[in-house]
């Protein structure tokens, strides 16, 4: 297995240094002959030393290799991160498709910009990861040695930057020239687009509603870096309300919080405010996975009301209710009624008119993302 964390030094395997290094085992070999305790230990070691010689590095003026360098090795087209999304940092994991799915290399590109990848590795049927935009350290070994040890690490949404998403994407690695990998975010977008009051037919008709707010509470913050648990809720934060200990926590705290307006009326008002989230398709709404809530707060008169709403429950334009992955859920609110007191008590539907569209997250021509 070859393990090289060097941005400017891409991982893989180099026959050519296996008569370098084998030169360098046996002369330090005969240089000890005389020492036969030293000896033993290593004519004992060497079966479990030798793979780790066999591992070269190769380098490229701009840290990974281009679709040119070595026509004969089997290249990625990443897909998902044109435009907007690119320049971040590209892990590559790749690793043998058998019974134990051990790491074959691990390579980590700087400044990635789209463009192919060549994934380094021993020959055979290979599996690989990519991750993107990770706010963290290159991997050690001990992390991601396996599949099934990379798939126990999270990412943390108290970490995501709206500007740029964590993404990953999984793919099998053959000797075609054709292997694709198209890289998605692991986060769900919920965006509140427009929103009026109006209350014409009530006791309180004419009113507004004042210092008016939006977040989302009851969030899944954790999801395995490699994407897949099912939507089960990791590690939920602004449990039944907004907290403000959790939101001091956020690299960028616009992505669960925003303030709309000092003042709202009927005239709908244009937000265009997203908030980010991780799945969340929990079946039952119970103390351990309850739903994620986008919830409006103001004021009407001294007193202070909320509007909470269950996050795409109908399943709407999906095939699971709740939220998934890389999707854009889109609300349109016009609030006829006054709210609750309990921003964890989801708001009656006569008390509030609601169009929700859902999008794939890079469908924008009617979401306009402001951050």
């Amino acid at each position: 297995m070859c393990f090289n964390n060097n941005k400017n030094c891409e991982t893989g395997w180099s026959r050519g240094n296996l008569h370098t290094h084998s030169e360098h085992i046996f002369t330090s070999v005969t240089s000890i002959i005389s020492k036969p305790c030293i000896l033993i230990l290593i004519l004992r070691m060497f079966p479990l030393l030798l793979p780790a010689f066999l591992c070269g590095c190769s380098k490229s003026p701009d840290g990974y290799r281009t679709a040119s360098d070595e026509p004969d090795m089997p290249i990625i087209k990443v897909k998902g991160i044109e435009g907007e999304y690119s320049g971040g940092t590209l892990d590559i994991l790749t690793y043998n498709n058998d019974r134990l799915c051990r790491l074959d290399s691990y390579q980590r590109i700087e400044d990635f910009h789209g463009r192919t990848v060549k994934a380094e590795h021993r020959e055979g049927e290979k599996t690989v990861i990519l991750l993107y935009n990770l706010k963290r350290k290159p991997f050690a070994w001990n992390e991601i040695c396996s599949i099934s040890t990379a798939g126990k690490l999270s990412c943390s949404l108290e970490e995501e930057d709206p500007q740029k998403p964590f993404m990953a994407s999984t793919c099998r690695l053959d000797q075609s020239r054709d292997n694709t990998a198209e890289l998605a975010p692991l986060s769900s977008r919920i965006c509140l687009r427009s929103i009026s009051c109006d209350f014409s037919g009530t006791a309180y008709a004419g009113n507004t509603i004042k210092d008016l707010k939006a977040y989302i509470t009851n969030v899944n913050a954790e999801y395995p870096m490699t994407g897949g648990n099912g939507g089960k809720p990791g590690r939920i934060i602004n449990a039944g309300m907004l907290n403000h200990d959790d939101l001091r926590k956020f690299r960028c705290p616009e992505i669960i919080y925003r303030e709309i307006a000092e003042e709202l009326g009927k005239i709908s008002m244009t937000t265009d405010a997203f908030f980010l989230c991780y799945p969340n398709t929990s079946s039952e709404d119970a103390p351990g996975s309850p739903f994620t809530r986008l919830v409006i707060e103001g004021r009407i008169d001294s007193n202070t009301y909320y509007w909470p709403i269950n996050i795409n429950r109908s399943g709407k334009g999906s095939s699971t209710a709740g939220i998934e992955s890389n999707f854009t859920y889109c609300y349109d609110i016009a609030i006829r009624r006054k709210g609750v007191t309990d921003p964890d008590t989801p708001i009656d539907p006569k008390d509030i008119d609601i169009i929700m569209t859902i999008k794939p997250w890079n469908e924008k021509e009617n979401c306009n993302v402001s951050f």
